[in-house]
């Protein structure tokens, strides 16, 4: 590492998590800690049952990466070779959450608003990975690939009996996994659809870049079958870094169309030219557990990006 003192960074983050109040934790913990990746890394680990982990074991097995451009920490998955096992097929979609000496777990997901981030990142893993066909098509092609090199390897662990058994235990387990995360009541809720948005320049001009000193006008079409509570626009300068929040309206005077036609709108501030800009779309909806979605559905990692023109 180019740090001098690597683990101060380290300590610092962990004080942040354990003693600050749950209530202070939004306002505290995200200059030390990169939450919206915290939180897919949780979910990603929990959805595969990952029983050689942070959320199994809570002090080992995972890197932890340092953001030097923002001072931020992120854990990351360290093998994922420990997954998918029948013994951990029924797993909560909160394993653990309520020990308290898996603060990541335990003190995040007592954030109102990241607990329902959390939930929108697994309800993703489990449409987009947690498929029986998509699966099975992947674990069938991966054996058309291996299986005569494991019929003939002299020195195998296994037996190519076991081998063909496991290859139906994966396919059960993507299938039951999918099943009992489901069936939970709050991964369950449902939340709001945004079909689209779309960002333009001063002129009306559909996924054009604005020119330097020039907004940005972002819509969104969003509708709920349990209402809308809120939309917000989460946008940021540069690559790397934290979002700032803003509100969106369905009001008819933020570029938005007619009042209450489903499309919100909320404008990005003005950059110098050659700035890069990031942004995405979070829909709140109107129930008791405020359930969240996103656009793209892999923000924060995957989002909308722009460059400030010149004018």
């Amino acid at each position: 590492s180019d740090l001098d003192n690597p683990w101060s960074y380290l300590v610092t983050a962990c004080q942040m998590l354990n003693q600050t109040s749950i209530a202070n934790l939004p306002a505290v913990l995200p200059n030390y800690l990169d939450i919206d990746r915290t939180l897919w890394f949780l979910a990603s680990e929990i959805a595969y049952s990952d029983d050689d982990s942070y959320v199994y074991k809570g002090k080992m097995d995972y890197y932890l990466y340092y953001e030097p451009e923002t001072g931020r920490i992120t854990p990351l998955e360290y093998d994922g070779n420990s997954v998918m096992t029948s013994n951990a097929v029924n797993w909560s979609p909160f394993y653990n959450a309520n020990k308290v000496n898996y603060p990541l777990l335990n003190r995040m997901l007592q954030v109102p608003e990241w607990r329902q981030r959390y939930l929108a990142h697994m309800r993703t893993i489990i449409a987009e990975q947690f498929v029986p066909a998509k699966a099975n098509a992947i674990i069938d092609n991966y054996r058309t690939q291996i299986e005569a090199l494991v019929q003939a390897d002299p020195k195998k662990l296994y037996t190519y009996n076991q081998f063909i058994s496991e290859l139906t235990v994966l396919k059960n387990f993507v299938n039951n996994r999918r099943n009992t995360l489901l069936a939970n009541t709050e991964v369950a809720q449902v939340a709001p659809t945004i079909q689209s948005a779309s960002y333009s320049n001063i002129s009306g001009q559909a996924w054009t870049p604005p020119a330097a000193g020039e907004p940005a006008n972002v819509t969104a079409q969003v509708s709920a079958a349990n209402g809308i509570f809120q939309v917000r626009l989460y946008h940021a300068a540069g690559l790397t870094g934290n979002f700032t929040q803003a509100v969106m309206y369905d009001d008819g005077q933020h570029n938005d169309g007619a009042a209450g036609d489903g499309i919100y709108g909320a404008a990005i501030p003005a950059y110098p030219a050659g700035s890069w800009v990031r942004f995405y779309i979070e829909a709140v909806a109107n129930n008791t557990a405020k359930s969240v979605s996103y656009l793209p559905v892999g923000a924060e990692h995957d989002v909308f990006v722009y460059k400030v023109r010149s004018l």
